[in-house]
């Protein structure tokens, strides 16, 4: 066997190893009332992209409750770097955040970045 082909064969033998050893099957889903149903839901991932209606507004605690598309609520807090957008033009949150609008959100661990409302 020549170098090269060598070189390729285990060059791809390293490959196959290394890819097959960083995927893993995902979690079985947790039982109601189980600890770990505490984990990070989807929406609340590293970074995410999440849409729904916004079901109500607290600005004293800067956050606002979300109902997804899968029927879950949850919570989004955000701070003075998100910024917030109605019709293509960047407006305070008090003017974005109302109930009953739908909302696109960028976050990260439930932090919002960019909210974009599309009513």
């Amino acid at each position: 066997m020549n170098r090269n082909r060598l070189f390729t064969t285990l060059f791809s033998a390293l490959t196959l190893t290394f890819c097959t050893s960083i995927i893993a099957a995902p979690p079985a889903p947790a039982a109601p009332g189980d600890d770990a149903s505490a984990a990070i839901k989807p929406e609340l991932a590293d970074e995410a992209l999440a849409k729904g209606t916004i079901m109500s507004v607290n600005p004293d605690k800067h956050e606002f409750v979300l109902k997804t598309e899968s029927d879950r609520e949850v919570t989004v807090k955000y701070n003075e770097s998100a910024t917030f957008w109605v019709d293509g033009k960047e407006v305070e949150a008090a003017d974005a955040l109302k109930a009953d609008f739908i909302a696109k959100v960028l976050h990260k661990r439930g932090m919002a970045m960019k909210v974009e409302i599309l009513k």
